[in-house]
């Protein structure tokens, strides 16, 4: 059976990070996301794809979330059972509502300058 990405219409970000047993490594990744400067009505979210961890990843990502969070984004937390980068990329990207899709490792400290607006299109070049 072949995957397919679903396609979606609406313009914005989602960005995916899959993540196994990243507790201590999501603060920072976090409030490097949580720092983007993005227009007040730009929609973005961000998945965090649980790959089948044994630490606390899940209640330590929404403790982190609600205390730092941006107005105009959402962060949920999605379960991928089966181990793998390759599992929860696919499981992420099933699960985002945006046209423009970033993976982003846990460990990964995105530049607040990123400009996700621009990688949506809703910049003019």
């Amino acid at each position: 059976m072949k995957w397919k990405i679903p396609e979606s219409n609406m313009k914005g970000v989602s960005v995916i990070i899959c993540c196994y047993n990243s507790a201590s490594r999501l603060p920072q990744t976090l409030a490097h996301l949580n720092e983007q400067v993005v227009p007040e009505d730009f929609s973005w979210e961000i998945i965090l794809v649980n790959n089948a961890s044994t630490d606390n990843t899940v209640e330590y990502t929404s403790t982190v979330w609600k205390e730092n969070k941006p107005a105009n984004a959402t962060c949920r937390v999605v379960e991928e059972l089966t181990r793998g980068q390759m599992y929860a990329r696919k499981r992420g990207a099933r699960e985002a509502n945006y046209e423009c899709l970033i993976f982003c490792d846990d460990d990964n400290l995105l530049d607040k300058k990123l400009r996700l607006s621009f990688m949506a299109g809703d910049v003019e070049r």
